[in-house]
């Protein structure tokens, strides 16, 4: 489920990219393609949490604290990025979500697909 979704991110951010850059630029070509973006972290984040958090079930309370600590930090660092190049387009959202999705493909390729042995419960 977690590739599922990280590759119709990664489509729906070449699509937000791509259209304004061609020229189709309007309020539905923002909505629909940051709606698939959006849509598709329903997959990845339940799953992506669950699997970080079942190595450690004597911990998970820590791991989720973690975790989510991990994800706001990444938020507010990438998010920053962005509003560091607002210029009154969409286009800094657009490419920042234009990199995500493969940011996401190839960090669920290092650390979890590359490594298909489970870790081992302490």
């Amino acid at each position: 489920m977690i590739v599922f979704g990280a590759l119709v991110m990664t489509i729906s951010g070449e699509i937000l990219v791509l259209l304004p850059l061609g020229g189709y630029f309007n309020v539905w070509t923002v909505i629909l393609t940051f709606a698939g973006f959006s849509f598709c972290t329903g997959f990845v984040f339940p799953n992506g949490q669950a699997g970080a958090i079942t190595p450690y079930p004597h911990m998970a309370g820590s791991a989720s604290s973690m975790l989510s600590c991990l994800q706001m930090t990444t938020a507010a660092i990438v998010g920053a990025g962005a509003a560091r190049y607002l210029d009154g387009s969409v286009m800094p959202m657009a490419w920042t979500i234009f990199w995500l999705g493969p940011l996401l493909l190839v960090s669920f390729y290092i650390l979890v697909l590359r490594r298909p042995e489970p870790v081992p419960a302490e």
